[in-house]
């Protein structure tokens, strides 16, 4: 009991110490407390000085774009001068006189030309006439070694690709083209053109070209071809008028020039002013668009000439209104609409036609690979070349419905690494679930549109329609070019498919072209 007394005697002092000594620390604490008071106030003060300095000062950035701003200004006006320059000479001469001409032939062909002045050629050697010119005859006919290709999308990309290099077109920028579409004043697009003025359009083109690339371009057989290609697309009929709108698609759609830009570049063919466009104008430019193919015997895989199917497409993906934007349109366009789709597919045909791919083809044993490479992503080291690709052949044990990407360039370390991380998750499944998940490698649309279902849209779109005259018997009975009979099979074999052609290779696109890489609806 007395130790414990003690023991509490002695808390009870240390506790009274604490406690005399408590006031002390109450009071210095709260002298640390009115400093950090008094710091945070002197802060508040210099971040209100900062942001009223900040608030009459301009950005950096603001600053640097509005002294480049004069600059640009100028080079433009440069720019602008100097394209003045150059078109200028070639504006005003104007061969309207066809006589020029008359050298793209050679005997025993002559060149002549109609009441209308539309041109055709006569062969005094057999005695016939033709509204074809020699060559497009021999291009038309060369393209039969195509019907090996299988699928429509890459015959007709391979089809346009030799009409563009045998046209020259090839070598046209999408700037050079705008440039010599506004010199010539080609604005509004439903006005139609006579031969004259297209032969005039074109000498500019030519001549341009021939300056850049004097040992490729021969300016008139170049411009007769050219002339003779339009006339077929457009004007089947030889009423002797094209539309603005039509040639200015036609040419755009196979000059040169990044994807994304020639989209870019139809698109401004049809906006408004505010660089919108509603359903009547993007039918236009699709409708126009899509002769091309149609010329070549391709249109029934790609939804026919009827574009009202594409136009909801694009609406839907795009715009809840009724008009769509640039972007819009681009980004539907980037989704390779089943109409639209053989546009990408040239751009990959021509970044292919240089690549050479070190791997040897699984079916034909061919090493190295020139073109397209395909690598199978069920089976490893399974790769396949462009040939026995588009012929459809395969080796033991794979089939077309199994996944493969298709390269055209040559594949980087990382591509390797994706694509065996692919082939092992792919090794899992079986053949009947590639059978049961197919992939499609463009935006399907719907092939017909009842009336019903948008009357208004239907009534719009049927009278928005290009005129486009269909040829008379009278007018084609002397040296009227058909298809060849390989062409005419492969036309009726699609209209048997529809769209099974399009879709049968089950293929991921690595690369659109060798400056843009995205993924594509494959890897979606």
């Amino acid at each position: 009991m007395p130790a414990q007394v003690v023991e509490v005697q002695d808390n009870w002092e240390r506790f009274c110490i604490h406690a005399t000594n408590w006031p002390q620390q109450v009071d210095w604490a709260l002298g640390k407390l009115r400093d950090l008071q008094k710091a945070m106030n002197q802060l508040e003060l210099g971040l209100l000085e900062m942001e009223s300095c900040r608030e009459g000062q301009q950005l950096v950035e603001q600053k640097l774009l509005d002294n480049a701003q004069p600059n640009c200004t100028d080079y433009t006006e440069t720019m602008r001068n100097q394209q003045i320059q150059l078109f200028c000479p070639f504006h005003n001469i104007k061969p309207f006189s066809q006589d020029f001409l008359c050298a793209s032939v050679q005997p025993p062909w002559q060149r002549a030309v109609s009441h209308s002045e539309v041109p055709y050629y006569i062969n005094h050697e057999k005695q016939t006439t033709s509204w074809d010119h020699p060559k497009m005859t021999q291009l038309f006919q060369s393209m039969a070694d195509l019907s090996h290709v299988h699928f429509s999308a890459y015959r007709t990309a391979m089809k346009s690709r030799r009409l563009q290099k045998a046209l020259c077109l090839d070598l046209l920028d999408l700037s050079t083209a705008q440039g010599i579409f506004d010199l010539h004043n080609l604005t509004q697009n439903a006005r139609m053109l006579e031969i004259p003025e297209i032969i005039n359009c074109l000498y500019t083109v030519y001549t341009v070209l021939k300056q850049i690339h004097p040992d490729l371009v021969n300016v008139p057989e170049c411009l007769d071809l050219c002339l003779n290609w339009l006339l077929n697309v457009y004007d089947p009929g030889r009423s002797g008028k094209v539309q603005v709108l039509s040639m200015k698609v036609g040419l755009l759609s196979l000059s040169k020039g990044h994807l994304g830009d020639k989209y870019k570049y139809l698109f401004y063919q049809v906006a408004d002013p505010s660089d919108k466009c509603n359903q009547k104008q993007l039918a236009l430019l699709l409708h126009s668009t899509i002769q091309v193919p149609h010329q070549l015997g391709e249109a029934a895989a790609f939804g026919g000439s009827n574009a009202e199917p594409s136009v909801r497409s694009c609406f839907q993906h795009g715009s809840s209104g009724e008009d769509i934007e640039l972007e819009q349109f681009v980004d539907w366009m980037h989704l390779e609409p089943q109409s639209m789709v053989w546009l990408p597919v040239l751009h990959r045909v021509a970044a292919a036609e240089t690549a050479i791919h070190q791997a040897k083809c699984n079916i034909c044993k061919d090493c190295p690979m020139m073109g397209f490479r395909y690598r199978s992503l069920k089976h490893f080291n399974y790769d396949v070349c462009q040939n026995c690709f588009f012929s459809g052949r395969t080796a033991k044990g794979h089939s077309l419905i199994y996944p493969m990407v298709e390269y055209c360039t040559p594949t980087t370390s990382g591509e390797d690494v994706r694509d065996f991380t692919k082939v092992l998750k792919n090794k899992f499944r079986s053949k009947k679930y590639f059978a049961k998940h197919p992939r499609l490698g463009y935006l399907p649309v719907q092939a017909a549109l009842r009336e019903e279902e948008n009357p208004e849209m239907t009534e719009e779109h049927r009278y928005s329609q290009p005129y486009h005259k269909t040829p008379s018997t009278a007018s084609c009975v002397k040296g009227r070019m058909h298809h060849t009979q390989e062409t005419t099979d492969i036309e009726q074999e699609q209209q048997r498919q529809g769209q099974e052609c399009l879709s049968s290779p089950q293929v991921e696109r690595n690369r659109y072209s060798n400056s843009m890489r995205r993924k594509s609806l494959w890897e979606q």
